[in-house]
């Protein structure tokens, strides 16, 4: 074998080589955005998950306006706020009725020696609102 065919055998062989190391890492590079893109993708699938069952179990949890407040212009939120004022409601101040505000409310006509019914009529109204004011 002559020395010039050699030297340009391993010349090529140095760059398909070289080549193959140049696409090896942007295969790994390449593999590592995707991988990362999966991930994230699956850890949004867990929260919006996550999410969807706790609206799920929130949506389960509410009950209607109509029948807790029977207080013209008594919103929601109000009735939240007077009710942690008193200390027997404990929960997020985010406007929506729960069960947990029929039974805060409950034990509040309790106390009160009201009907406990759960409904926030005038009486029971004008109760929480002079309880939290003092």
């Amino acid at each position: 074998m002559n020395r010039p065919f050699l030297r340009n055998t391993v010349i090529v062989l140095g760059l398909i080589l070289a080549a193959g190391f140049g696409a090896i890492q942007y295969l790994e590079k390449r593999c590592e955005s995707r991988i990362r893109a999966v991930k994230n993708d699956l850890n949004f699938q867990q929260l919006s998950v996550q999410n969807s069952s706790r609206s799920q179990s929130t949506r389960q949890n509410l009950v209607s306006r109509e029948s807790v407040i029977q207080v013209k212009n008594l919103t929601a939120l109000d009735l939240q706020k007077a009710l942690r004022l008193t200390g027997l409601y404990k929960g997020p101040l985010d406007g929506q009725l729960t069960r947990e505000i029929v039974g805060a409310i409950k034990e509040f006509q309790r106390k009160n020696r009201l009907n406990p019914d759960g409904v926030v009529g005038n009486r029971t109204w004008r109760l929480l609102k002079t309880e939290r004011s003092e």
